[in-house]
């Protein structure tokens, strides 16, 4: 869908290499850039917007100053190089635009050039920014890092690849904020660049005048747009529609990503490129990043619905598909009220206006179908995937009944079949796990919404079932933890069947486990996702990624369950589960998730076989006391097994587990086709080589 017609913006493509010299190959170009809107010194602060490298442009493009100007080009010197044209690229593939036009730039203005190599020779993107009130300081610079304040004393800056650099104020020889100096207009947030730990250039200590304009670009502990948190504005898009066509089949995801655990009022800087580096691509935001009726439709004093407001859910989608994360959307129905007031909780229920309940969902799902037809503008691909409510089983989420839910589901299946017939509905978690407060039959809820759903008629309005797996049952041995979650699916499935429900896939959107001990931790990540795929779960959402620091956090949430078991603690510092993570889905994406097959008796063992390009891996493990020898058949041409652990060893560090060798290797005979793996509680993978492999 063609963007909406503004003033083209400042973005080029290198016209070509000046004396077939330019060399792309050592620059360290940002892949993901985030911009505001710009005015002079306003743009400056954009660059640090980018999830850039910690040094730019150091061989060729960065800071330089204006040497000629053209309809459709400029002309840019840099410092130690010679000149460079840039050409208007009218081809680029962007979410948003910057109006800015050739005509700002003056010959000598300093600007700043940023983008990203696409391939050899050839700039994908570049974003001239210009520099005016550093005219004089800056003239010359071409090496600088980017990055915010996380640390007054000792003085740390945090870049944008999430690395750390502590600062010596005594040898910072000149300090930049707009014309005046002063360290006391740093705060913890501060958005600053850093040159040679001897020039900071503060770029977030603006006056009120500018900052209104800039504040729809949060970082992490900045004031939100309103009373929320706003994604920032992505004017770059990364959108690889085959990649994404190639992750749709992936089981897995995050829950909630974008924000630090625990508050819903903290945007994540750097989650696209952890779940990149993760190779992760599916993500479910709630909370303050639900669809929320009420806070995308107002109600006016006559009581009539007012028109529905999506800059911001706009934002979050394009952002999300931008970086190519695939969003499964939540419906939330707490209805609009006259004078209700954006951030102000309440409780969804069963709306007395189910009309303008459906017309909501409709026009939801209408936006973000990709049918040509009231879309979201430069939406590259659709949402198919729209869970109704956050585990309605709760009191803390939803106020009503399982048939109050009831009602809710089948008007939202209409709305959204009737904008987008494949699309999936998910009907949100209805059984309880017995740990829900206030809920003291954990089955009392399913039951009243599938008697209350049978008596409704038509077909089943649903295509799959969210259930959630959170905590770890102190009541239950190790030998039985994973076992409670196949009862849950079977107790749904049976009850379901009772009314008269054909079975459908299980999801589940939200989960964790231990929070106790890294070891513990990481080897819990590993276990659940492999049994509940065995169970055939299709989508399983890891809750969070990153914790909050401290001092952004009362003592009450810096002990909240939800950020123990995230995989990047307050400091930054990835666990041993964020590794053991990454090493899951290499090991496992692309199998065959329909041909699983789980293995398991009483005493704990369990193996499940996975299929991956036809040929057969298992991963195992035993939750019994010691160890415990299984004898597994290979397949007819392998020779020996390679035994992969699951989890980082004991004493690994962070090289180690960043290259892999800390994950241990052992290879073993087979013997009449067959080999013996001892297991105990820490998973292994088990690999069979066949005649033609190396050890």
């Amino acid at each position: 869908m063609d963007l909406p017609k503004k003033e083209s913006p400042i973005i080029f493509a290198v016209k070509k290499p000046v004396n077939g010299n330019l060399d792309l190959e050592n620059n360290s170009y940002a892949e993901h850039h985030k911009w505001g809107r710009p005015c002079l010194f306003f743009l400056v602060c954009l660059g640090i917007l980018f999830a850039a490298s910690s040094s730019f442009g150091q061989k060729g493009l960065g800071i330089g100053q204006v040497e000629g100007i053209k309809a459709n080009s400029i002309t840019i010197s840099f410092s130690g190089l010679r000149k460079r044209s840039f050409e208007r690229n009218q081809f680029l593939d962007i979410t948003a635009q910057i109006p800015i036009n050739l005509t700002d730039f003056e010959i000598g203005d300093p600007v700043m050039v940023r983008g990203h190599r696409q391939r050899v020779g050839r700039i994908k993107a570049l974003v001239v920014v210009k520099l005016s009130i550093f005219q004089k300081k800056l003239r010359g610079y071409s090496t600088m890092t980017f990055g915010r304040v996380v640390s007054l004393s000792p003085f740390i800056i945090e870049t944008d690849n999430q690395n750390r650099i502590k600062v010596n104020i005594s040898d910072v020889t000149s300090l930049l904020v707009e014309e005046r100096s002063s360290f006391s207009q740093i705060e913890i947030g501060s958005s600053v660049v850093l040159r040679n730990r001897s020039l900071i250039i503060l770029l977030s200590s603006l006056n009120d005048k500018n900052r209104k304009h800039h504040s729809s670009i949060p970082r992490g502990a900045t004031k939100p747009m309103g009373k929320f948190p706003s994604p920032p504005e992505q004017y770059i898009s990364h959108f690889d529609a085959n990649l994404v066509k190639r992750k749709l089949g992936s089981p897995f995801g995050f829950f909630d990503p974008n924000q630090l655990r625990f508050t819903p009022l903290l945007w994540n800087d750097h989650f696209p490129e952890t779940m990149r580096d993760l190779g992760v691509h599916w993500a479910l935001s709630g909370a303050s990043f639900s669809f929320t009726w009420k806070r995308i439709q107002a109600r006016k004093k006559n009581g009539e619905l007012g028109s529905y407001d999506w800059h911001r859910m706009d934002r979050l989608v394009g952002y999300y598909f931008a970086n190519n994360i695939i969003p499964v959307g939540m419906i939330i129905a707490t209805e609009p009220l006259f004078g209700d007031e954006e951030e102000i909780r309440r409780t969804p229920s069963l709306p007395d206006d189910l009309s303008g309940y459906q017309r909501f969902v409709q026009a939801i799902v209408e936006r973000y179908d990709y049918d040509g037809f009231n879309d979201m503008p430069g939406l590259p691909m659709a949402i198919k995937n729209w869970v109704i409510e956050n585990e309605p089983i709760s009191p803390k989420y939803f106020e009503g009944s399982g048939a109050d839910y009831a009602v809710i589901l089948k008007n939202a299946w209409q709305a959204i079949k009737a904008a987008d017939p494949d699309a999936t509905v998910i009907t949100s978690m209805v059984r309880g796990t017995g740990r829900h407060a206030k809920v003291e039959d954990p089955r009392a809820f399913m039951v009243s919404f599938f008697k209350k759903l049978a008596t409704l008629g038509g077909e089943r309005p649903y295509d799959a079932i969210d259930q959630h797996w959170i905590g770890f049952d102190p009541k239950k041995s190790l030998v039985n933890q994973y076992g409670i979650y196949e009862k849950w699916l079977t107790d749904i499935t049976e009850t379901s069947a009772q009314y008269g429900f054909a079975k459908v896939p299980f999801m589940a959107l939200e989960m964790a486990g231990r929070q106790n001990g890294e070891q513990e931790h990481a080897e819990d990540i590993l276990k659940r996702h492999v049994y509940m795929l065995a169970l055939g779960v299709r989508k399983i959402f890891w809750s969070g990624i990153r914790a909050a620091p401290d001092h952004l956090l009362s003592a009450e949430r810096q002990n909240s369950y939800f950020r123990q078991v995230v995989l990047i603690n307050e400091d930054g510092v990835k666990k041993k589960g964020y590794y053991t993570y990454r090493f899951m889905v290499e090991m496992l994406e692309g199998a065959d998730w329909r041909k699983i097959r789980l293995t398991a008796d009483d005493s704990g063992l369990i193996l499940v076989r996975f299929q991956k390009e036809g040929l057969p891996l298992w991963v195992a493990w035993n939750d019994g006391s010691g160890k415990k020898n299984y004898s597994l058949t290979l397949p007819t041409r392998a020779r020996k097994v390679r035994i992969v652990k699951g989890i980082p060893g004991l004493k690994s560090n962070e090289t180690s587990m960043e290259n892999g060798s800390a994950f241990g290797i052992v290879v073993i005979d087979a013997t009449k086709g067959q080999v013996e793996v001892s297991l105990d509680k820490t998973p292994i993978y088990i690999v069979p080589l066949y005649e033609t492999e190396e050890n």
